[in-house]
């Protein structure tokens, strides 16, 4: 990733860990039914885009691996592809072998 997706991701990820703080203190503010007054919340739209970002960061986390999974099998599809080919000249230089007539031979 270049620098500018590094940051996208940093700023992200703050926003997932401030969405996920405010939602504990409120949840933990209702739970234990103290006095003062429940921590304001993250507004819904600043709230929405931390799921939005929680959200996006797992997709890019499953195409990163579907990448590394994808490459991982072209990479052995080539090596068997080359076995594969170099067995076969392999095969048809030996039949040629055995079958061609030597010049010597007469």
């Amino acid at each position: 990733l270049d620098a500018r997706a590094l940051e996208d991701v940093a700023q992200r990820q703050a926003l997932v860990e401030r969405t996920l703080a405010s939602a504990r203190e409120a949840f933990g503010h209702a739970w234990q039914g103290g006095d003062e007054p429940a921590p304001e919340p993250l507004g819904p739209a600043e709230g929405m885009a931390g799921w939005m970002a929680l959200w996006t960061g797992q997709m890019l986390d499953a195409q990163r691996r579907s990448r590394d999974m994808l490459l991982s099998w072209v990479g052995l599809w080539d090596q068997g592809t080359r076995e594969m080919v170099a067995a076969w000249r392999k095969s048809l230089d030996q039949w040629r072998d055995a079958w061609t007539p030597r010049r010597d031979a007469h």
